[in-house]
Formats: C-alpha cells, structure tokens, sequence
C-alpha cells in the first residue's frame, strides 16, 4: 500500500484519567518519487515536572506504510493459506514496526453470538529504528534496522469466509494477557 499525500492520523493513548490526545502524523511523499516517504510527526511530549511541549519532526518510512489499523483491513484481503506469511510495515506516530503475520491453519471458535471457522494468525513484531539514505544530496529509501529482537505480540482469529471478520484477538504484554472475543456483529447494508 502507497498511503496517499497528507493523509492524517491521530494518536491516542489510554491512562488512568481517560484518553489523551498524544499527537497526529501526516504521511508525505517527498520530492514526488517512490520510496522517499516520511512520516511529519506533530508529537505532545510531557516531562514529570514540566509543561508539555510540542515536539515536531519527519521521521523516515518505507512507501509500504500502514497506519496503527490500515494493516489489518489490507491483510483481510489476502488469500490467507496456511503457512503463508505476510510482512507489514506499521508507524504509530511513536514507533516504527514490522509485523510479521504467519497464518497458522484453521480453527472453529465459540463466541457469545455462535461458533465460528476461522482462520488462526499469529503476529510477531520487530521495533525497528530508520533513517534516510543520502546519495548525491537526495534521499533515497529509508535504510531499517531492529531496534530490539522479534517478539510474539499477538494472535487474530479472523471468519473464514468472505467477510474476514475479526473474531477472537488474545494479545500478550509485560503487564497481562487479553482476550477480545466478538459479541456484535451487524452485516453491512447491501
């Protein structure tokens, strides 16, 4: 996916008062060629102690970016056979990151609304650090190096049929592990 010239996004993040506005970030093609693609990040940053204050900056990303839930509505359009794997690159308007998606086979999985078949995918996740390549004064693609060692983030149990719909998503932290399982689902009108 090639995000289109000044589309926007804005980051929000959960705390113990409710949510908060953390920023918003642009995706621009620089100089109009493929591969030079930035990220124009317009980032609040609070300090314990201090005012917050604005932090801008452009931050180098591969032309195959996808926004923090763009990824997964590109990935339901996949044929999704068992063992295929499909590499995602994803910018959240703090960390750059690779989600490397393995589908792991098929599955049937009881919600309160019925039992569905899914398709299983597990998520491995790679923080990645970026910058732009110069040559002769340009900026080329942007060169991706790990930031810290693969890690298992999550699995997603998608419907296996045409709609790819979001089943079950258990996603494991430092903190707790999670269990989304859908309890709604309303068909879009024809």
């Amino acid at each position: 996916m090639v995000p289109r010239t000044g589309w926007r996004a804005v980051v929000i993040h959960g705390s113990k008062g409710g949510l908060e506005y953390v920023g918003a970030f642009t995706f621009e093609n620089s100089h109009g060629s493929p591969g030079r693609y930035g990220a124009k990040v317009d980032r609040e940053v609070k300090k314990k102690g201090k005012k917050k204050k604005n932090k801008k900056y452009t931050r180098a990303v591969p032309n195959t970016i996808h926004d923090g839930i763009s990824w997964l509505y590109a990935l339901r359009t996949q044929p999704l056979a068992q063992g295929d794997v499909y590499d995602y690159y994803i910018y959240d308007g703090c960390k750059l990151s690779l989600f490397r998606i393995k589908v792991v086979g098929r599955q049937s999985v009881w919600t309160p609304l019925q039992e569905y078949k899914t398709v299983k995918l597990d998520i491995e996740r790679t923080v990645l650090n970026s910058r732009w390549k110069i040559k002769d004064g340009v900026r080329t693609a942007p060169v991706m190096t790990p930031r810290q060692k693969p890690y298992y983030l999550s699995s997603i149990y998608l419907s296996d049929d045409d709609a790819r719909i979001p089943v079950k998503i258990f996603v494991t932290t430092e903190k707790a592990d999670s269990v989304l399982k859908l309890v709604k689902y309303v068909p879009p009108k024809k």
